[in-house]
């Protein structure tokens, strides 16, 4: 019912196809993420959100759950629960034109619920000797904010 295309070629010049032509050649029923950022697409009046399928939304996440429980080694559990996870917080399973993935400025919480999922699953395989109730305050204590100082140039009056 729903073809699944993955146009992943980068640079876009080089993409197997666009998202407008995956839509086209499907009457809407694509689900598509492409490797190169595509703006939104409009098809028969209404918006297609355009994810991009990266890593940024996983490998940050499987980093943070399995450094925060000192993990001994990475699953492939590890990674089948933070690709479970990630697919949980989907747009498209609540709108069909929804991106397949979460708006990037959200990719800092959906990291955090990986590690989660991450560190939960390493529990339960055994390759960590964290315990499951220290999960969440382990990673707090890994979590990184960034605070960059403001810089401004002065540009002398000539």
């Amino acid at each position: 019912k729903r073809p699944v295309l993955f146009p992943l070629s980068n640079p876009p010049s080089r993409v197997e196809c666009t998202p407008e032509e995956a839509l086209l050649w499907t009457d809407g029923r694509a689900i598509i993420a492409t490797g190169s950022p595509f703006p939104d697409v409009e098809y028969k009046h209404r918006k297609y959100k355009i994810g991009q399928c990266n890593n940024v939304y996983i490998f940050p996440g499987v980093g943070l759950g399995a450094l925060a429980v000192r993990a001994k080694q990475i699953t492939e559990g590890m990674f089948l629960d933070a690709a479970k996870t990630l697919a949980s917080f989907s747009p498209a399973l609540k709108d069909p034109t929804g991106s397949l993935f979460p708006d990037i400025e959200e990719v800092r919480w959906v990291s955090r619920q990986i590690a989660l999922s991450v560190a939960k699953r390493a529990c339960q395989e055994g390759v960590t000797d964290c315990a499951v109730e220290d999960i969440e305050s382990a990673i707090e204590n890994e979590i990184w904010e960034p605070h960059y100082p403001r810089f401004a140039i002065r540009i002398p009056h000539a």
